[in-house]
């Protein structure tokens, strides 16, 4: 499967991971992410990835605070981005965090996993799939808006990812190509250790290519 082909992070103004954790870098180096109420506005506005209304902003991220916290967090948000701090844009009543100069990885498989017809997309978009959108961050709010959008758009994202792993295991099934597909179904069992349609599928992979100590060890983990 092959590698994602990322530019290095010192090339890239802003780099967000929202995919199976949530991290941001700046000019190659680790954001000490310390605000919690802008820290969520920013993963909230790259998952957005357009101009948003304040009132949904507020509604989701201060259920129940003064309409000037939004203003506060977006303030401390400008001062953690430093540099950067212009990619997150206010007009008439609205908020954008601009992606064009990112590496957001949402956006990156989000793009890819749409290329049916390209392996090396799928492939790429499988590899730098972390795991659930933003997990835990329902932690950071108790509005109940934000929790049904945030599983709606980690569930959109799971289905995006399992259709992509089947296409891709149609194609490597159908150039005949065992490797492969042992490669893609162990990834597939990563995420879905619970499965077991998943791990039959990979045990199989495994002892059709001669590797009986996987094939072994596969059946071990499903059943431990």
């Amino acid at each position: 499967m092959p590698e994602i082909d990322n530019p290095p992070l010192e090339r890239v103004p802003l780099q967000i991971r929202l995919l199976g954790t949530f991290q941001v870098f700046q000019a190659g180096e680790l954001l000490d992410l310390h605000h919690r109420k802008a820290d969520l506005l920013l993963a909230c506005l790259a998952i957005f990835g357009n101009w948003t209304d304040r009132s949904l902003l507020m509604s989701m991220i201060f259920p129940d605070a003064e309409p000037t916290s939004l203003d506060q967090a977006v303030g401390a948000l400008r001062k953690q981005l430093g540099e950067q701090r212009n990619l997150l844009e206010v007009r008439m009543g609205k908020l954008r965090l601009n992606l064009k100069d990112t590496d957001c990885d949402l956006t990156l498989f989000d793009r890819l996993i749409k290329q049916r017809s390209s392996e090396s997309a799928l492939c790429q978009a499988i590899a730098l799939y972390g795991g659930p959108l933003l997990p835990q961050g329902e932690k950071e709010s108790t509005s109940i808006e934000l929790h049904q959008w945030l599983h709606k758009e980690r569930s959109r994202r799971e289905t995006l990812f399992r259709d992509g792993v089947e296409r891709a295991l149609q194609l490597a099934r159908e150039d005949n190509r065992p490797e492969d597909t042992l490669l893609l179904l162990r990834r597939y069992a990563q995420e879905f250790p619970k499965s077991e349609r998943i791990w039959t599928l990979y045990v199989r992979a495994a002892h059709e290519c001669g590797d009986r100590l996987e094939g072994i060890s596969a059946y071990e983990q499903y059943r431990a």
